[in-house]
């Protein structure tokens, strides 16, 4: 599996307007990128690492709770319903 990237969209909600949560799925591992004013918080998870993953829909878009079995929780929102879906099938 190459890189496979999912950018939140920028209409979703008012804090992915300038900067949109971003994730990013390869055969080892996931990495989950949060921006903020200047520059963004990068979290990397191993994909064995992964507990669980739930998907809170809404009409159009999606959000994503990932649970490591650290006990570490990532929710990136603002994903289209179909990405949120599709990063499920790859983490699980």
């Amino acid at each position: 599996m190459t890189k496979i990237i999912f950018i939140a969209q920028r209409i979703s909600n008012r804090r992915n307007a300038i900067f949109p949560d971003k994730i990013i799925v390869d055969e080892h591992d996931l990495t989950y990128y949060k921006g903020k004013l200047i520059g963004y918080i990068k979290t990397n998870v191993n994909l064995k690492n992964i507990a669980s993953v739930t998907i809170i829909e809404g009409v159009l878009f999606g959000d994503i709770s990932i649970e490591t079995f650290g006990g570490d929780k990532i929710i990136a929102s603002g994903f289209l319903k179909s990405d949120a879906r599709r990063i499920k099938e790859l983490l699980t």
